[in-house]
């Protein structure tokens, strides 16, 4: 009888991490939908803050990255009508500056910054609009995963 609390609660953690992880990657609940304005503004800011080479820039620039291609990618083109050449950068920039041992990252916080950019290199291959875009970015996501 005590593994039948001990399952519950696995299974509820396991909810409530999807559940966070489906707000933080800017989903809204199930049913509603996230006040226009608030996410156009945001959108609008994410923007402007694109540095040339594609990347988010500051302190973790690949997590920073990371985070803003999937924001992209979770509003769609009808929010954000340049998210395909912005998204197209920032993977060109994470695929360039990652090492050639697969490593995506920054140095503070290693493990998290190379699962948030290898996760933002995973959403996004399949929208890139050329094949040698994807090569890059597929290339890149092989050796991630090793």
């Amino acid at each position: 009888m005590s593994a039948k609390p001990a399952v519950l609660h696995r299974k509820g953690l396991h909810l409530l991490g999807t559940l966070l992880l489906w707000w933080s990657l800017g989903f809204p609940a199930p049913g509603s939908a996230a006040p226009a304005p608030t996410l156009q503004a945001a959108v609008n800011f994410l923007t402007t803050q694109q540095l040339p080479d594609g990347s988010f820039g500051g302190p973790q620039p690949h997590l920073k990255t990371a985070f803003a291609v999937l924001a992209f990618l979770s509003v769609g083109e009808a929010r954000a009508t340049n998210a395909p050449a912005l998204v197209a950068r920032a993977v060109a920039y994470l695929a360039k500056d990652a090492r050639p041992d697969g490593f995506l990252g920054d140095e503070l916080f290693p493990t998290e910054s190379h699962s948030v950019a290898l996760a933002a290199l995973l959403n996004a291959h399949a929208r890139l609009a050329t094949p040698e875009q994807r090569a890059a970015a597929g290339d890149r996501i092989q050796r991630g995963l090793r």
